[in-house]
Order: C-alpha cells, then sequence, then structure tokens
C-alpha cells in the first residue's frame, strides 16, 4: 500500500492545485485517508477533497507563480506589490483594510518580545512592514505547508533585508523548535487542524504553557455567512483552554474575533 500512496502523492504533487505542498503532508493526508478505501482513484479522491479543506480553500490559484509574476512586476517592492500579494489567500486579503489597527491592538496586549512567531502563517510574512511600523525592530518567524512559499518568501525578504524567515512546517506533525520568550500566534487556524485531527488544538496548547498565545476565529464562514460561528468557536476556546490558559483579552475585528491567552 505504501508504494501505492507514494504513486498517488507524486500524481497530486504534479497537479497544479497542490504542487506546492510539501510530500510529507500528501503522504500525512494519503495515509489518514487511505483506512478502509483499496481503490487507488478513490483514496485520491478522498485526499484531495481533505486537502481542499486544509489548503485549497484559502489560496487561490498557483501561489508561486503568481508570487513570481507580482516580484516582475513591482521591482520596487513598494506598500501596493505587499497589498497585491496579501489579496492571494482570502484570510490576508480580509485583513487589508484594517492591519494598522490589528496589530497595534494586538501588540498592545502583548509583553515585550523580540520574535512575532505565526504558526500556519500562510501569506501572513507579508503584512510585516505593517508590524514594523507599529513595533520597530520586530523581528518575524512563520511556519506553513507551502513549502515552495516558505523557501521563495524566506529568499525575498533576505535580498530585501529584512528580519522575515519562513519556515515549512505540517503542525500534525508536532510543534518546531520556538525560541523562546516569544508569542505565539494561530490566527484562524485551530479549526482547520481540528477537522484533520480532533483534540489537536488542546495538545497543541499544551506544549505552550511557558508562553502568551494569540489566537483567531473567522467571524463568518468563506462564503460570508454568519452561522451561529462566533458562539459556536468561543465554547470551543474554552473547552481547549481549560486548565492551561486564560484569555487575558479579547479583540474584535470585522471578520475575525483575535483572543490573547496567558497562563
Amino acid at each position: 500500500m505504501d508504494k501505492d500512496l507514494d504513486t498517488i502523492a507524486e500524481r497530486i504533487l504534479q497537479g497544479k492545485k497542490y504542487g506546492e505542498l510539501s510530500k510529507e503532508t500528501v503522504m500525512r493526508i494519503l495515509q489518514k485517508v487511505s483506512g478502509g478505501l483499496k481503490k487507488p482513484k478513490e483514496i485520491e479522491k478522498v485526499a484531495k477533497k481533505k486537502l481542499h479543506q486544509i489548503y485549497g480553500a484559502y489560496f487561490q490559484g498557483t501561489d508561486t507563480k503568481r508570487l513570481e509574476k507580482l516580484l516582475q512586476k513591482h521591482p520596487e517592492k513598494d506598500d501596493s506589490f505587499f497589498k497585491e500579494v496579501l489579496e492571494l489567500h482570502i484570510s490576508t486579503k480580509e485583513r487589508i483594510e484594517f492591519l494598522p489597527t490589528f496589530y497595534n491592538s494586538i501588540f498592545k496586549e502583548l509583553s515585550p518580545f523580540e520574535t512575532f512567531i505565526d504558526l500556519a502563517c500562510g501569506l501572513n510574512q507579508f503584512t510585516f512592514p505593517w508590524m514594523e511600523k507599529i513595533q520597530p525592530g520586530v523581528k518575524y518567524l512563520g511556519f506553513d505547508i507551502n513549502a515552495d512559499i516558505a523557501i521563495k518568501s524566506t529568499e525575498l525578504f533576505k535580498e530585501m533585508g529584512l528580519p522575515v524567515e519562513v519556515q515549512y512546517g505540517d503542525l500534525l506533525n508536532g510543534l518546531p523548535e520556538l525560541p523562546q520568550g516569544n508569542p505565539v500566534c494561530f490566527f484562524k487556524t485551530l479549526p482547520c487542524l481540528e477537522q484533520q485531527e480532533k483534540g489537536i488544538g488542546k495538545k497543541l496548547l499544551r506544549q505552550l504553557t511557558d508562553r502568551e498565545v494569540v489566537l483567531s476565529f473567522p467571524a463568518a464562514s468563506l462564503t460570508g455567512k454568519n452561522k451561529g460561528m462566533k458562539e459556536n468557536y468561543k465554547k470551543y476556546l474554552n473547552e481547549i483552554i481549560e486548565g492551561l490558559f486564560e484569555i487575558k483579552a479579547t479583540l474584535e475585528f470585522p471578520t475575525e474575533t483575535v483572543y490573547i491567552l496567558n497562563h
């Protein structure tokens, strides 16, 4: 079966939609969905559906190629460049209009820190210019399952002389090694992870009680409908922080609610 899964993984990675993912991530999904399924086509179909839930629904097109086009379009890497990059990802696109308020509000609630750690960052590293304006000297460390974007964006920020690094990281394979004394954030991440592994939210938070944590949840679905999401996510939050964290602050924004947690 492992040989069959390897073949299916290669086929998925050769496609346009998921070609930027790490093989490690694709294999994890295949191994999870293959139980009870025998036909390769059926396994591939179910795996792609799961990949869409955790990744494809949030991205628009093949992002490495679109990022490269924007790099050519904006040789000066000005504000318009960063805004157009942020539009490639639904979560960051939603925040563009209120980014200054977003980070100013969050940073005010955090204890002094040097590095902003962003798990499952997507394209959030491209909000760094707004972070830096609010807190000069801040550093950024992101982790994401899109290996190509991690490599490309790290190279770009290095060329620009900005302290931004993005590493490949699949949170369902465990937390990466994180610098001590700095906050960790999950922007609209945990509900997506829970779809793949029930209980993962509490499992991850249990490893982070030595620091402040920033969590956010969407205020509406991807289709723009609010189906009691705030209430449901607040209930979920209370469940996963029980015995681990207290809510230090609750911040309301047009498209998401942010919670600052401390032990």
